[in-house]
């Protein structure tokens, strides 16, 4: 007679397991990186500091139609990018006192434009 014990856990046991290791595999064998997080080497080189931001159903919608505007690839990299900006138009206008000029499309009337 079979041991009940074994024959639990043998049920039990997931199925999914070797077709995720095939997965693995194939990622490596196209030089891919694996699914999950990367090594404590790696993480070491890229990653330095993680920030969380909360929004409003109102931030968050303007989040996306930024997005889709700037054809980003996650909003990650769109706030990277708007760091950047913000840090060049702080630089310039309150620092060095400079004014943000833009050129209307549509008449050629330059406009200075106010952001703090």
């Amino acid at each position: 007679m079979a041991d009940p014990v074994a024959m639990e856990s043998s049920r039990l046991r997931p199925t999914a397991r070797k077709s995720t290791l095939k997965k693995v595999a194939t990622h490596e064998e196209d030089n891919m990186r694996k699914p999950g997080r990367p090594s404590k080497g790696e993480a070491a080189a890229v990653a330095r500091y993680r920030l969380q931001i909360n929004l409003t159903e109102k931030g968050k919608r303007r989040l996306d139609a930024l997005l889709t505007r700037v054809d980003a690839d996650s909003a990650a990299d769109a706030v990277r990018d708007a760091l950047r900006v913000y840090d060049i138009l702080t630089e310039e206008v309150i620092e060095k006192k400079n004014h943000l000029v833009i050129e209307d499309g549509e008449t050629g009337e330059l406009i200075k434009l106010r952001l703090w």
